[in-house]
């Protein structure tokens, strides 16, 4: 075997993740995406992207809404 052993879990925010793909993502409170002050919708892009094969997105709310940004 070469290279560095996977792991298991993997918990982090999607700057770090950015670049990466896992198998399984789960996004446990997807409302913080909405409530950050800059690139909530890039972001949250970034958190779902990672998904190779299933994505699970937790929410309180079936919908999101982002703010308009500010061009």
């Amino acid at each position: 075997m070469t290279g560095r052993a996977t792991v298991a879990r993997t918990i982090s925010t999607p700057l770090l993740l950015k670049g990466l793909e896992f198998d399984h993502v789960l996004i446990p409170d997807a409302e913080h995406y909405v409530k950050q002050k800059t690139a909530a919708a890039k972001s949250f892009y970034v958190a779902i992207s990672r998904a190779r094969h299933s994505l699970t997105i937790s929410s309180k709310t079936p919908i999101l809404q982002f703010p308009l940004p500010n061009l």
